[in-house]
């Protein structure tokens, strides 16, 4: 714990608002020494002596100058130490990629499974396990921060607050910034699943079945869970009044804004909610009443939090067109929204991860294979222009460069701006726009191998006119 300790205050001295430079070779060279005093085993294996040699010369290296490859290799090497000094050297790469791909999933849950086995320690010897209680809510609350933080990119109400607790506390804590407490939370849990390297895939055990376990002990887990369903359902309180009800919304944020800061990371929330659960309701692992009962409770307002996010970009795209982007991302909040239900059956009747992918899977080659069949280019141009300005007198204008993007497929479109009644810049583009694309299409037409369907159907269209 000293050490962590002593690799966090170093950090906090070296980096925390301060420009990188030579500092940085200096850090590795205290997180190798750090490394080497908690598992001086290292020390005894050749390889360990090489990789700490080698370290050691990317850290006189990043005191030279740091790059972003030297910053990824002291990081990678100081890793491979770890795990070297845990289960040692192994010669096969893919028992080095399921370790450091363990170490990437699991070493952030290092601390809590440490605290597990201290707790067990505690109740052997007597102790009052008053302590550890309160510990269990660390793991809740820092990941209800994440969804938090998440959360006041999506909604500018939830960051007033946000801005509001972080002044308090820097007040209450004689200055000390928010920001610098989650800096020293995020490098501390690094240093600490370095020190305590527990890779999963050891070179013995890379032909095991995986553990069925639960990944949190269930008071956590519980924990856990009522944290995020009380910030789920203020996120979701909050969208109902202004999405639904038309409550007004904070001065200068306008109803396009607000949909367009939101969409995008309420699904990375959603997305993050539902990696969540698959760690930590695994098939064949079981898990109290109340925990089932909570997690069901959040897949519902993830599904709610998800059809809000649509509804948002539906408000956006109402204000600022369609495009190719935001119309696959509508599709995308399909699936997502559809993946959180297929999650809670899976749980419901203990299905295995396999069958979640597999489901999952056939649904997003559903709706690519029926993607194939729509003219999307069409659609698009198609919607954007019976909702310009145009043609319904309110909204945005066309977007004339993003309308020829889309190539020949939006001649309906164009031709749609041809019969506008008055004279103006869309109706002047249609009129030179339609004869090119009937132009392109009859030179592409000559060649038989060119030959397809919606051409021909596009050339008849432009010949005999909308």
């Amino acid at each position: 714990m000293l050490l962590c300790a002593g690799l966090v205050a170093a950090a906090d001295w070296l980096f925390f608002d301060r420009t990188l430079g030579w500092s940085f070779g200096l850090y590795v060279a205290i997180s190798l020494g750090a490394l080497l005093v908690a598992q001086p085993r290292v020390l005894r294996r050749r390889a360990g002596v090489l990789l700490a040699v080698l370290v050691l010369g990317l850290a006189v290296a990043s005191a030279l100058h740091p790059t972003p490859q030297g910053v990824l290799l002291s990081g990678a090497g100081l890793v491979a130490i770890a795990l070297v000094g845990r289960h040692g050297w192994a010669r096969d790469v893919g028992v080095w990629i399921r370790r450091y791909t363990s170490f990437a999933l699991w070493g952030i849950a290092q601390p809590f499974r440490d605290l597990g086995v201290a707790r067990r320690w505690a109740v052997r010897g007597g102790s009052s396990t008053r302590t550890f209680r309160l510990l269990l809510w660390i793991l809740p609350l820092a990941l209800g921060a994440v969804f938090l933080g998440l959360f006041a990119l999506a909604n500018p109400v939830i960051q007033v607050w946000v801005e509001s607790i972080s002044t308090r506390l820097r007040s209450a804590l004689g200055g000390l910034e928010l920001v610098r407490l989650v800096f020293w939370c995020v490098v501390g849990a690094g240093a600490w699943a370095l020190l305590r390297t527990r890779a999963r895939f050891a070179m013995a055990d890379a032909a095991r079945e995986p553990r069925t376990g639960a990944l949190l002990c269930p008071a956590m887990l519980v924990r856990c869970l009522l944290v995020f369903n009380a910030i789920f359902l203020v996120q979701n309180l909050l969208d109902l009044r202004f999405l639904m009800l038309g409550a007004a919304l904070p001065e200068g944020m306008t109803y396009a804004g607000y949909a367009h800061r939101g969409a995008y990371p309420l699904i990375a929330t959603a997305l993050l909610a539902a990696g969540f659960v698959l760690l930590t309701f695994r098939a064949g692992q079981t898990a109290g009443p109340w925990a089932r009962k909570l997690v069901y409770l959040w897949l519902v307002q993830n599904v709610v939090l998800t059809f809000a996010a649509a509804t948002r970009l539906a408000l956006y795209v109402e204000a600022y067109t369609l495009t190719r982007w935001r119309l696959a991302a509508a599709v995308w909040m399909g699936l997502v929204a559809l993946g959180l239900v297929l999650i809670a059956v899976r749980i419901i009747t203990n299905r295995s991860n396999r069958w979640l992918i597999r489901v999952n899977a056939f649904a997003a080659i559903a709706v690519v294979y029926a993607c194939c069949f729509v003219s999307w280019p069409g659609f698009i141009a198609t919607y954007n222009v019976q909702h310009s300005r145009e043609v319904t007198g309110t909204g945005e204008s066309i977007d004339l460069r993003y309308l020829r993007a889309l190539g020949p497929s939006a001649l309906p479109a164009w031709q749609r701006l041809a019969s506008l009644p008055a004279e103006g810049p869309a109706r002047a583009a249609a009129g030179e726009r339609i004869p090119a694309i009937e132009e392109s299409l009859r030179t592409t037409l000559t060649d038989w191998r060119a030959w397809t369907v919606r051409r021909v159907r596009l050339l008849e269209r432009a010949s005999t006119g909308p």
